[in-house]
């Protein structure tokens, strides 16, 4: 029987997420430095990964580009944290909102490829068709320097990823 510790983890924070506010938990930090201060506390923690939403002062979910950028900035100075830029915002945001983030050069990109439900609304992210660039997440993440990250379906796989420059990239070790 293998120990209960001898597969890699890779644990993920998303300290804000994308709509929750603080009437729904106080501690849910909104700006910049907020943001990067708790996920500054969630790597000492042993996070590896954070998954970045960023917010306007009221609470209000944001796409602008020089929110995510001040958060990757933060947390690059204070954490070894892989920064991961949502493209998913809110359901209240357009296509060009929701991609903000890649702007802010993160070492991943988190590419809403689908539409799916959630909670009572349905998230919406138009499919890829060759002959046009209506999935903006999929077509922004594409000319980006390097491929868009795809979700790993084990430890095994991230634990294969190898850090070069300023992105991360994923291979298969199974």
């Amino acid at each position: 029987m293998k120990a209960w510790n001898s597969d890699p983890v890779v644990l993920t924070v998303a300290p804000t997420g994308s709509d929750v506010t603080r009437e729904n938990n106080p501690n849910i930090p909104y700006t910049p430095e907020e943001i990067a201060n708790s996920s500054i506390e969630a790597a000492q923690a042993g996070a590896t990964v954070v998954h970045i939403h960023v917010r306007e002062v009221d609470g209000t979910p944001s796409g602008r580009p020089e929110l995510f950028t001040e958060v990757v900035r933060r947390v690059r100075a204070g954490s070894d944290l892989i920064t991961m830029a949502t493209t998913g915002g809110s359901n209240d945001m357009s296509i060009e909102q929701r991609t903000g983030g890649i702007d802010a050069d993160p070492d991943l990109v988190g590419v809403e490829s689908g539409s799916m439900n959630f909670g009572d609304d349905t998230f919406i992210t138009p499919p890829l068709r060759p002959e046009e660039s209506s999935n903006e997440p999929v077509r922004r993440a594409r000319a980006w320097r390097w491929r868009p990250l795809t979700w790993v379906t084990s430890c095994k796989q991230f634990a294969g990823s190898r850090r070069e420059g300023s992105r991360t990239h994923c291979t298969s070790t199974s």
